[in-house]
């Protein structure tokens, strides 16, 4: 207790808190990113190409102001490769929406995708 109190008063409570983010800006750049990287692993591979190029430029802009922000945003144990977390709506997707959306995808899946998710993703970036 003690030697946490110490830590408290010599490097303030932030340093407590280890790599959570203090700054709302920050929590929601962060987000942000996360939605981005989702929106490209799980409709990525149907963009067409003006489409995939916006997609990578604004992952690209956003990456660079986490950058700005902290240390090497994004690693592989804080948003790992296959991972997905995106909601639209009441719908939350996940890795397993990615498997079902690229390897085998049904006929309402890919309604799904190019009905509701790449709509939001389009918006998400601000291209249409």
């Amino acid at each position: 207790m003690l030697e946490s109190l110490i830590v408290a008063a010599l490097l303030g409570e932030p340093a407590l808190a280890g790599d959570a983010p203090t700054d709302p800006d920050l929590a929601r750049l962060e987000a942000h990113h996360r939605e981005l990287l989702s929106c490209d692993r799980l409709t990525g591979h149907w963009l067409q190409e003006d489409e995939y190029m916006a997609m990578h430029t604004a992952i690209g802009d956003s990456r660079q102001r986490l950058a700005a922000l902290r240390p090497m945003p994004f690693s592989e144990a804080e948003f790992p490769a296959g991972e997905v977390d995106l909601t639209i709506g009441e719908t939350h997707y996940t890795a397993a929406d990615q498997v079902r959306m690229t390897d085998r995808p049904s006929e309402a899946d890919v309604r799904e995708a190019y009905l509701t998710i790449r709509p939001h993703c389009m918006r998400l970036i601000g291209y249409f």
